[in-house]
């Protein structure tokens, strides 16, 4: 079996679809495009998504694959490679393909109306289409036919659908369950009833991994060398579908290990607030998976042009998967609708100018298990464990995206691999083991009202100081009460204006805890506590805070604000420093990522502001290190040291550096400390 991608360096994918209507000038413009940004490997659409129809017709399929298997004999003269893009369950196209596509059953909303443009999963007519539609494409024998991130419930989340409410998907879990279902009595049970709700997940589950395994078979059928990859969509969404990841990557069935393009976030960079925390998928991934998988990040722009997305944040987004040791950039950058290569000219001079910094970054990137931060925790089964009942559907998402937003926005490294320090949010909190949580609640923990309240139910409520109440019914403000954990903010109040309703919750605290802030009325008078600490009797250093953090929170100035800056710090000052190897101390807005393998410390720095900044100011809190061991990554992609820009500014004890040069907003600054002593 040969290699997909070549070892050892930064391999640039073209994903792209290639038009029957003008095949001559797109596919030359492709060939002179790969030639010219030295990129060797090209990934073709089956459908261009945007412009035709969404779900091909198996003439149609065949048409399209005859257009892709005479791009391929060309390219091969180039010495171009090729992997195909396929999807069958996408709604990004016309709105009614019933008239085109012969199915009995549609996906179909909560409400009972059908989407008739999305084929119902259970359908057995779609299980005879895959079969053709796979077979088609893998007598092309490309290097790999991936699935799009359509693998998966589509209307999960809108119109608080939970799935597919058709007559067949009914019918179906009634035969499970024993009870006749109708569409207003089953929705009520899954948002209040444990026992249905899981049941229901794994329901859906098994029809996706059905699905998975009919393709893989029939590529491997007709070629058994062909990988059948999988994009990996928004993660925090899946656990409520029965997607686990790996449970589908073993149904696809990878011939050598799994073939992966983890989400890198948002398409566009119109609100910069949402870049850091859209890294949480391919960091997640890259965790979960380590390098027993081949991944081909995503790199998207929508609709592929600076009006949406800046060369800046492509370049920051092709670091962050190397940086994160995925190689292999899968670039969509001239649309599905069979654009040229060249619809926006700034990529050219991007990838060709920045392939030496690119091949510096890859050449340093950190080994895995070796990030450093606060810990970040969830559990695929955490929708099923929850025993509260929930509004929406959305309600059982993985807070994911939040907490990175509130912690990466705010400055403070995050890893998913063991660290003294953890936050533990929502349902989580119902699915981990007890003898995982014991271990817990004997280091340093940060809750929120749901994890909280979810630990109190079973059991912990000594050990965490803090019984939980219900919401409360009306609050003002948060005033922050201690000038420990506050310092020059103490007695000044954070809005709370923008905080959904009922995720404010009164917590009950005992005798012991500390309460720093407490939630007043428009009156400024106390409702409630606000933030608890509180130190157990096994030593554990327990932080509770008020709210339900949610995957629906929109508004989160009431944690991404000076005030809760300076609380988190001093949070997690007492809770273990070392938790925060560098944090940027001047000015405020800086996202900052570390790794430290006990021999190297590497941290990113990245400007979040559209203001620039002519230096900064860094703390360490790593060891004792001496600028005359650090270095960093130019422009050129050469490893140099940091000392010309770098001044220190240690006193007792406590090293802090001056870094004098520009950061401008999204350029992130890599550098490298390969020789210190370690704390303790």
């Amino acid at each position: 079996m040969k290699e997909l991608f070549k070892q050892n360096r930064v391999n640039y994918i073209l994903r792209t679809y290639l038009p029957t209507w003008n095949y001559e000038q797109r596919i030359e413009e492709i060939v002179r495009f790969c030639k010219k940004t030295d990129t060797c490997y090209v990934m073709l659409f089956t459908d261009a998504q945007h412009i035709v129809w969404n779900q091909l017709t198996i003439e149609e399929a065949e048409h399209e694959a005859a257009n892709i298997g005479r791009a391929m004999k060309r390219l091969a003269e180039e010495n171009i490679r090729v992997g195909i893009n396929s999807s069958y369950n996408m709604q990004q196209s016309r709105w009614d393909h019933s008239g085109h596509n012969s199915y009995d059953y549609w996906a179909t909303y909560s409400d009972g109306t059908c989407e008739h443009r999305i084929p119902c999963l259970l359908d057995p007519k779609l299980d005879v289409y895959l079969r053709k539609f796979y077979a088609i494409l893998a007598k092309l024998n490309p290097d790999y036919i991936y699935v799009d991130d359509d693998h998966r419930y589509m209307l999960t989340g809108q119109k608080n659908t939970w799935g597919c409410f058709c007559d067949l998907h009914l019918r179906k879990f009634g035969e499970i369950t024993g009870k006749t279902w109708t569409r207003e009595v089953l929705n009520a049970a899954l948002l209040n009833d444990q026992t249905v709700r899981s049941q229901w997940i794994d329901f859906l589950g098994a029809s996706l991994i059905k699905i998975a395994e009919i393709i893989g078979n029939t590529v491997h059928a007709v070629n058994p060398e062909i990988e059948v990859g999988m994009m990996i969509p928004c993660v925090h969404a899946l656990p409520a579908m029965g997607h686990n990841i790996t449970n589908m990557i073993s149904a696809f069935q990878p011939i050598t290990k799994p073939l992966l393009r983890p989400c890198i976030g948002p398409y566009g960079d119109r609100d910069r607030r949402q870049i850091i925390p859209g890294l949480f998928y391919l960091e997640f991934i890259g965790h979960l998976l380590g390098d027993n998988a081949t991944y081909t990040p995503e790199i998207e722009t929508t609709p592929f042009s600076r009006f949406s997305k800046s060369m800046t944040t492509v370049r920051f987004h092709i670091t962050q998967a190397l940086l994160n040791r995925m190689n292999n950039p899968a670039i969509s950058l001239c649309g599905y609708s069979g654009d040229s290569p060249y619809f926006e000219p700034a990529f050219v001079d991007l990838l060709t100018k920045s392939r030496g910094f690119f091949e510096g970054v890859r050449a340093n990137a950190p080994g895995r298990g070796s990030r450093k931060g606060i810990q970040l925790m969830w559990d695929f089964n955490s929708p099923k464990a929850s025993t509260r009942n929930v509004d929406l559907v959305t309600d059982t998402y993985w807070p994911a995206f939040v907490v990175h937003d509130i912690l990466g926005n705010s400055g403070f490294p995050c890893t998913y691999d063991e660290s003294p320090v953890k936050f533990l949010v929502g349902d989580t909190a119902y699915a981990l083991p007890k003898e995982r949580i014991v271990e817990l609640l004997k280091s340093n923990l940060v809750l929120d009202a749901v994890a909280a309240r979810a630990l109190a139910e079973r059991g912990f409520a000594n050990q965490i100081g803090c019984c939980v109440g219900d919401a409360v019914e009306e609050f003002g403000a948060e005033e922050c009460i201690d000038d420990k954990y506050f310092g020059q903010y103490a007695g000044t109040y954070i809005p709370l204006k923008g905080v959904p309703l009922k995720s404010v919750f009164n917590l009950k605290p005992s005798n012991d805890a500390a309460e720093i802030s407490e939630i007043v009325n428009h009156d400024r008078k106390k409702i409630a506590a606000g933030v608890i600490l509180f130190k157990n009797a096994s030593g554990g250093k327990i932080a509770i805070l008020p709210y339900a953090i949610g995957p629906n929170d929109s508004d989160l100035r009431h944690f991404i604000c000076y005030q809760r800056q300076f609380m988190f710090r001093r949070i997690f000052d007492w809770m273990n420093p070392e938790s925060i190897p560098v944090f940027v101390e001047y000015p405020s807005d800086f996202a900052v990522q570390c790794w430290d393998d006990g021999e190297r410390l590497t941290c990113c720095i990245t400007n979040l502001s559209y203001d620039d900044a002519e230096h900064i100011v860094i703390k360490l809190n790593a060891g004792t290190i001496s600028i005359a061991n650090a270095s960093y990554i130019a422009a050129d992609g050469s490893v140099e040291p940091l000392s010309p820009f770098a001044e220190d500014l240690s006193i007792s004890g406590e090293t802090r550096w001056r870094i004098k040069r520009p950061f401008h907003i999204f350029t992130p600054f890599i550098i490298i400390v390969r020789a210190y002593s370690k704390k303790g």
